[in-house]
């Protein structure tokens, strides 16, 4: 059933693109989602566990395999001269652990404040972060069928990111890739190496 004669396709003047070029770009897309997104089914015996929190107007999720502990954030140290989507430090347990916005990390204004933020620490291997939260949501569990891919429509840099969507808006985060993602790693260099 051909559906465009019930939408007409307008021309889009900001990219100078014709009706036919934007009806192309909007089948591509269409096909694309169509073949990346399979319902679930009865045979989905796994589910996938998270726990999901907000930063900002965003809701994120990780699964538990990766969570360490969430603790409230009452004192983050600043580090001077690291990236902006840097917090700061924590103390947990004996261990310094760089706490990340992923907010500000995916290009967004970091937002007033909560009253309480929260840690989320997470571990991949041998790397280990904390995200900042200003909410933490239950546990989700979730049929691997019942997630959604990345939208097309998320920056190069969020995208990189998220491994997926759940039904209810949150973004699956992929904690492996965002830890061991040498960008966003921060190098100590003497004062020698920088001249």
């Amino acid at each position: 059933m051909d559906r465009t004669h019930r939408f007409p396709i307008a021309p889009d003047d900001e990219l100078q693109l014709s009706a036919a070029q934007v009806e192309v770009i909007l089948a591509e897309r269409a096909a694309r989602l169509a073949v990346t997104y399979v319902p679930s089914t009865d045979a989905d015996i796994e589910h996938v566990h998270l726990i999901a929190f907000s930063r900002g107007e965003h809701r994120y999720g990780i699964e538990l395999a990766y969570l360490s502990e969430i603790r409230p954030v009452t004192r983050c140290t600043p580090v001077p001269g690291v990236p902006p989507f840097y917090v700061g430090v924590i103390h947990v347990r004996g261990d310094i652990i760089a706490v990340l916005d992923i907010a500000v990390l995916f290009g967004r204004e970091p937002g007033i404040a909560a009253d309480e933020q929260f840690a989320i620490v997470v571990s991949a291997g041998d790397v280990t972060a904390g995200l900042l939260a200003d909410s933490v949501d239950d546990v989700h569990d979730l049929q691997p069928g019942r997630i959604h891919p990345p939208l097309t429509t998320f920056t190069d840099r969020r995208e990189r990111y998220i491994s997926g969507l759940s039904q209810d808006g949150v973004s699956i985060l992929d904690v492996d890739k965002l830890l061991h993602d040498e960008r966003l790693w921060v190098r100590q260099e003497t004062s020698e190496e920088r001249r």
